[in-house]
């Protein structure tokens, strides 16, 4: 049902895509892509004027945020950055209000920075043990996820994989391990 590829040994894991990539490096692959960019942009003048750019700005913007948010998550996974033992916090959260990192399969999201307006969203589970698949990511458009296709899509794509794990009893990345031999 569900294909994973590792990222990082132990730490991060993504759902693999049709075209033989995943979707952790296929949302990076976009978002660095000033003409993808530019595609979604087009006839969302709204979201625009939320963000307060142009077209061009958001390019620019979302290329930088892209880059950095990519650093950040593998320096992390890696265990490469300072003071940081783990992604929670750090980079994901829960993605419903009253949800703790103490529950074994928790639905999160990450921002593609953490001060002022973010353009990128991922969304993962995190299993038991810290670690994290990604199922899918996008550029914000609307103020819920559930407000746009793509974002009914994600939700729809996290729920299936949770309940999959927990039918399965898959709950750390030992487990994922064993499954994606």
């Amino acid at each position: 049902m569900f294909a994973l590829r590792e990222i990082v040994e132990d730490k991060l894991y993504a759902i693999e895509t049709n075209g033989g990539s995943d979707i952790f490096n296929e949302c990076f692959k976009n978002w660095q892509s000033p003409l993808f960019i530019f595609n979604f942009f087009k006839g969302k003048e709204q979201v625009l004027e939320f963000y307060q750019v142009t077209k061009k700005e958001a390019a620019s913007l979302i290329l930088e945020e892209s880059k950095q948010f990519y650093l950040d998550i593998l320096a992390l996974a890696n265990g490469e950055k300072e003071n940081a033992a783990s992604l929670d916090y750090a980079i994901f959260v829960p993605l419903h209000t009253n949800d703790d990192f103490n529950m074994p399969l928790l639905e999160t999201k990450a921002y593609g920075k953490n001060a002022g307006k973010s353009f990128l969203r991922l969304y993962a589970i995190r299993l038991k043990d810290g670690c994290y698949i990604v199922v899918g990511g996008l550029i914000k458009t609307s103020k819920a996820i559930q407000d746009t296709k793509e974002g009914k899509v994600i939700l729809s794509r996290i729920r299936e994989l949770a309940k999959y794990l927990r039918v399965n009893k898959l709950y750390d990345a030992f487990d994922i391990a064993i499954f994606i031999i």
